[in-house]
């Protein structure tokens, strides 16, 4: 099976090296690693070039686009079959790419999801399980309990590339693609779980996402009408390509 890892970069530098090597000595000949680069004005590029790798793909975007806007540039590049999404920050584990291609082998899975152990910005571990952590309220790939809280992290999330049509493009107003992604995969197919750390999160004060914080009932009224938004657009795009699935059959 082969791997595109997709991941958006934004003045990257103090940490995208240790994830750039964690991520390529898991790779093969066949794989590639895409980073879309959003006008980083550090030394990210020049880091990321010095691997001298064929299997980098660096994409510059002319403006800033964003976080979720990248990884959809990166989406529709990806040509392989199982697509990894990454985080410009984190550490996978050694055998994180071969754990989650054997549960796509053995359990039929379209998505898969890992845990992972929390890291500080120096390395340090703060905690060994995302799922067992105060920031999490435990894994569940069911559609009312993510109405209720996301339980989908964006760098734990690998899918087929068969499911990129259903997802792009994405809905300009929705909040991050973790949690869009997450409930497309439950709609269309079997979410698979690995259930032990793979690798490292990295939390730091330049984080993209905020997971603690105190409940904000507005945010989170916004939050869920525009849950409700997306499991309409997912409804409808999953009928419209089965109206052109059959229409081509006959």
């Amino acid at each position: 099976m082969k791997v595109s890892v997709v991941m958006a970069c934004f003045n990257g530098e103090k940490f995208i090296y240790e994830q750039i090597k964690s991520i390529l000595c898991q790779l093969t000949a066949n794989d590639e690693l895409i980073i879309i680069d959003d006008c980083s004005d550090d030394n990210s590029l020049e880091i990321i070039k010095s691997f001298n790798s064929p299997l980098i793909k660096l994409i510059l975007n002319n403006t800033n686009l964003g976080v979720i806007s990248s990884f959809e540039k990166g989406l529709n590049i990806a040509k392989n079959e199982l697509i990894f999404l990454a985080d410009q920050d984190d550490i996978w584990g050694i055998k994180k790419v071969s754990l989650y291609k054997e549960k796509f082998l053995k359990h039929g899975c379209n998505v898969v999801c890992s845990d992972a152990e929390f890291i500080d910005s120096d390395g340090n571990k703060m905690f060994s399980s995302f799922f067992d952590s105060e920031f999490s309220y435990g894994f569940s790939s069911n559609l009312f309990l993510n109405f209720i809280k996301n339980r989908y992290l964006g760098c734990t999330l690998a899918f087929k590339k068969e499911l990129i049509k259903y997802m792009i493009p994405f809905p300009s107003w929705i909040s991050m693609h973790d949690i869009y992604i997450g409930n497309i995969a439950s709609i269309l197919g079997k979410v698979g779980l690995i259930d032990k750390s793979v690798f490292s999160y990295r939390r730091h004060d330049k984080n993209v996402t905020n997971l603690k914080g105190r409940i904000n009932f507005k945010r989170t009224l916004i939050n869920r009408i525009k849950f409700l938004g997306q499991f309409l657009i997912i409804i409808y795009r999953i009928t419209i390509f089965s109206f052109l699935k059959k229409e081509h059959l006959n």
